[in-house]
């Protein structure tokens, strides 16, 4: 049983790491295409 819980809190680790990823990921592209139109206007 408390391996399980182990296993379990292990996954969440796992995806929260991988969401804090992606949505760095997402937001520094977003920065970047603001930045981008920001210069072309």
């Amino acid at each position: 049983m408390k391996l399980t819980e182990e296993i379990k809190a292990s996954i969440n680790d796992d995806s929260a790491l991988c969401w804090l990823v992606t949505s760095s990921l997402e937001n520094t592209q977003y920065i970047t295409k603001r930045a981008i139109s920001l210069f072309a206007n």
